[in-house]
C-alpha cells in the first residue's frame, strides 16, 4: 500500500514517476525543515542575496521586478509544489524579489543539495 503524503511537491512526481520507497524518502528529505512565512515576506529578496532555492510547501508566492522606482512587475506566480529558484541555477543572482503572496512555508535547500538531493538534507544549509 503507498503511503499517503501532504507534499504537493511528492504529489507531482508520484503522479508522473513510479516513485520506490528509497526515491520517496529522499523526496520527502528535502521538505523536511519548512520554515513558515506570512503574507509579503520575502522568499528571496533581490537586496539580500541567496544561493539557495526553496520547494513552496504552502500557499502561493510571486517573482516580483521592480521596473520603476513606483512600479513593481509580478513576472511569475509559484502555488504548493513548485520550486522557487530552479530556473536560476546556472546564472548569478537574480534581480528581482520572491514574496510570499498568502500565507505559507517553504523549505530551503543549498543549491548543490537541489542539485544533487542524495546529499543528506539533514546537513547544514
Amino acid at each position: 500500500m503507498e503511503r499517503q503524503s501532504h507534499s504537493a511537491f511528492l504529489a507531482r512526481f508520484s503522479r508522473l514517476l513510479d516513485l520506490t520507497a528509497s526515491e520517496r524518502e529522499t523526496l520527502e528529505d528535502l521538505e523536511a525543515r519548512p520554515e513558515q512565512r506570512l503574507n509579503y515576506v520575502p522568499v528571496f529578496d533581490a537586496e539580500r542575496p541567496d544561493d539557495r532555492i526553496a520547494i513552496l510547501r504552502s500557499g502561493w508566492s510571486a517573482v516580483r521586478v521592480r521596473t520603476d522606482p513606483d512600479r513593481i512587475t509580478i513576472t511569475q506566480i509559484y502555488m504548493a509544489g513548485d520550486v522557487i529558484g530552479l530556473s536560476e541555477l546556472g546564472v548569478g543572482t537574480p534581480p528581482h524579489e520572491t514574496t510570499m503572496q498568502t500565507d505559507g512555508s517553504v523549505a530551503l535547500l543549498s543549491r548543490p543539495q537541489a542539485l544533487c538531493p542524495c546529499i543528506n538534507a539533514s546537513s547544514s544549509l
